[in-house]
């Protein structure tokens, strides 16, 4: 099938459906970019509220 004899209305749809898969895959890239530092962050934090706590069970038990 030639590209020719395709419809345009066809066509020009295909293409708003690739830009619109173009855009979705950036903001999901950008939401990616965004959380690996927000997880890291909460993970950090998760470990040291954990150890603080460990510690101040280990000071209070005999």
């Amino acid at each position: 099938m030639k590209r020719d004899n395709l419809d345009p209305r066809w066509d020009r749809s295909m293409r708003e459906m690739d830009e619109l898969q173009r855009r979705r895959e950036a903001q999901f890239d950008r939401f990616v970019r965004w959380m690996i530092p927000v997880v890291i962050t909460i993970v950090i934090v998760a470990i040291a509220v954990g150890s603080g706590i460990a510690r101040l069970l280990w000071t209070v038990q005999p």
